[in-house]
Order: C-alpha cells, then sequence, then structure tokens
C-alpha cells in the first residue's frame, strides 16, 4: 500500500471531527484502517493518476499495488463509461463539490482479467489545508451477486 496524504480539514474542526491522532493510537492509524478495510479504497489526484490502492482493491480488481499505482484510474472504469466518467472528474475537480455529495453511486467495473464486475462507490473530494481539491479518494463495494 502507498502512502496517503493526510486529510486536512477545509474547516475548523468540530467535536465531531478528529484531526489529531487518535488518544494513544499511533499517527499512522489511518494507514492501518486502509490496510484492514474491506471495502477496496482508491485514491487518484486531480489528474486521475491512483495513488493509493489498498489491498482490498488488490484482491477486488487483480492489481497489487506495485501495478495500479501511477496508472490512470481508465484501469478499471468500464471503456463505454470513461467518457462519462471524466466529465464527471473533471467536472468536480473544477467546482470543488461533487456532483450528488454523499450519494452512493453504482456503476460496472473492470478486473485485471478483463472480466467486468458490479460496484457500488463513495467519492468525495480531497482538500489540502486552504482548501484545494488534490485529489478524490474513492470507497468500493462488490455488489456483482447482487445485481446478477
Amino acid at each position: 500500500m502507498t502512502d496517503v496524504p493526510p486529510a486536512r480539514p477545509t474547516a475548523p474542526a468540530t467535536a465531531d471531527a478528529t484531526t489529531e491522532p487518535l488518544g494513544g493510537c499511533p499517527a499512522s492509524y489511518a494507514q492501518d484502517v486502509l490496510r484492514e478495510a474491506v471495502e477496496a479504497v482508491v485514491v487518484a489526484d486531480r489528474s486521475g493518476v491512483i495513488r493509493a490502492w489498498n489491498p482490498s482493491a488488490a484482491r477486488m480488481f487483480g492489481y497489487s499495488a506495485a501495478e495500479a499505482v501511477g496508472r490512470s484510474v481508465d484501469l478499471i472504469v468500464a471503456q463505454e463509461l470513461r467518457t462519462a466518467h471524466w466529465d464527471g472528474y473533471r467536472h468536480a475537480i473544477s467546482r470543488g463539490v461533487m456532483a450528488e455529495p454523499g450519494k452512493l453511486a453504482a456503476a460496472p467495473a473492470v478486473r485485471k482479467d478483463g472480466t467486468r464486475l458490479s460496484v457500488e462507490f463513495h467519492a468525495t473530494l480531497l482538500h489540502d489545508d486552504r482548501g484545494r481539491v488534490y485529489g478524490v479518494a474513492a470507497v468500493l463495494r462488490e455488489v456483482t451477486a447482487d445485481a446478477e
């Protein structure tokens, strides 16, 4: 797994937001969560280049982190959806807001071996300490059996 830039709040922290390491836990707890997450977690930069790929993403899509990191998210986006995907991606990056924040989306995706799978996912924009978007994080789960 690769290092993920730390999330930075765009507004002052509230009682609901944890911006400091958890009491008694190492500062690397976010890496621990990514490593242990059941869902696939994929982080891409503003250009759509994969910067983080957790073990569940490797299991789901068949690419190791070494194979996926540094490549375009086209790696897993179904060919017929790429134009719509990139239109939405660029729009969200430029506006600084997802089209439907908080909504769980569903789409077909593609594994390394070319087989298709159905996924549900939530994507969120990542902002730096000045509020500028530096990437997108997506949490995905396979729902192929449910879709059949």
